[in-house]
């Protein structure tokens, strides 16, 4: 089992379990507990592995949420903002626009979560991404049956396969990071 542990200011040890020093119950700062996550990360190859994986999906999540977000805004500005290129009467016409924008932003708040909570932040966001994908589909059945129709209707389904995958994978390496996280907590116990 691997043992990791950081030296506290007041000499002593703090292993990875402990939520203060053991010599002088001083609380482990938010530093001792980044160190104590680096040296694991070096010591434990799998580990590292996982975080990386953890690390890969929000950055891709970042980018999802990124895309969401600009095409979002170019589409309101295509249907609301420009009168030339698309007159529409009331913002109510922009309405289906909302949920990109907003997917987008829980998306980019999901990835910057995953550094603290990254089993949580994973779970919250494929969850969004499947309820939300569904939800269009349910509002509209027959643009899943036309996506099949054309080459760019495919690979918007190819796509958003692909992010579930990610999404998933990054699920399963933070489940990853947590276990191991558990064991060695187990370990420093024993």
């Amino acid at each position: 089992m691997i043992q990791v542990s950081v030296p506290c200011p007041c000499g002593a040890d703090i292993a990875f379990r402990d939520a203060a020093c053991p010599a002088c119950k001083t609380p482990v700062s938010r530093a001792l507990r980044d160190d104590l996550e680096a040296r694991l990360e070096h010591a434990h190859t799998e580990y590292g592995e996982a975080k990386q994986s953890v690390r890969r999906a929000a950055t891709a999540m970042i980018v999802l949420g990124a895309l969401h977000v600009v095409v979002a805004l170019i589409i309101y500005y295509v249907l609301v903002a420009d009168p030339v290129l698309a007159p529409v009467d009331s913002l109510a016409d922009a309405a289906p626009l909302l949920p990109n924008g907003v997917l987008g932003l829980l998306l980019i708040t999901c990835a910057a979560w995953s550094r603290r909570s990254p089993n949580a932040a994973f779970v919250v966001a494929l969850a969004l991404w499947l309820v939300t994908q569904t939800l269009v589909y349910v509002a509209l059945p027959a643009q899943f049956f036309l996506a099949f129709l054309s080459a760019t209707g495919i690979t918007w389904l190819f796509a958003k396969a692909i992010v579930v995958v990610m999404l998933v994978r990054g699920l399963l390496a933070a489940r990853r990071v947590d276990a191991i996280r558990a064991d060695v907590a187990r370990g420093a116990a024993a």
